[in-house]
């Protein structure tokens, strides 16, 4: 044999034994990575808001989806929105569900003389100082404990004098008072 073929022979002799190794080692240096959505035992806690028909603070299981904490706040009002929500998404300790409302339509100004609007809307508007839970709760954003809630603070405070009062209830932010601020009246 030449000098050549013993050198081209150790050559790749060589490169073969750097690749096992690399192989080996390769193996040995890092674990394998396993991606998945670990499923936790026991409960969790997730609070769910918006339009559903008990909003609050719910413990599932772990493992439970959206649908599942949408069932346990009573199901969804009739308002609700689900087109955005994806229902089977796996819900975490600790989330907060938002259910939105569909917009309501505008009333038909266009239809009514402008003197006969002012009544008309005067009519349809939900009197705070008198409605009831029912009423209160087909308000966008008002479930049946903030109704609860406001008719609570109005038998305590007294009739509501204008409508930015609202915002003084517990769960009712000055957004939400914008929001059903045209439905809602105090009376004259």
């Amino acid at each position: 044999m030449t000098r050549a073929a013993i050198a081209i022979g150790a050559a790749i002799a060589a490169v073969v034994f750097v690749g096992a190794l690399f192989i080996v080692y390769d193996d040995l240096s890092a674990p394998p990575i396993i991606i998945a959505d670990p499923v936790l035992d026991g409960v969790i806690v997730v609070q769910i808001t918006g339009a559903v028909a008990t909003p609050g603070t719910y413990e599932v299981g772990a493992g439970a989806r959206v649908v599942d904490v949408i069932a346990r706040a009573g199901g969804t009002r009739p308002d609700a929105d689900l087109g955005s929500i994806n229902q089977a998404r796996r819900v975490r300790d600790e989330d907060q569900l938002l259910i939105p409302s569909r917009p309501r339509p505008a009333p038909n100004a266009g239809s009514l003389p402008a003197e006969a609007t002012d009544g008309a809307e005067q009519s349809q508007a939900i009197n705070l100082n008198t409605a009831s839970v029912a009423d209160l709760d087909a308000l966008p954003g008002i479930g049946p404990a903030i109704a609860q809630r406001i008719i609570a603070f109005r038998t305590e405070q007294g009739p509501f004098r204008a409508v930015d009062e609202l915002d003084r209830v517990s769960g009712i932010s000055a957004a939400m008072v914008e929001e059903i601020r045209a439905l809602v009246t105090v009376g004259e």
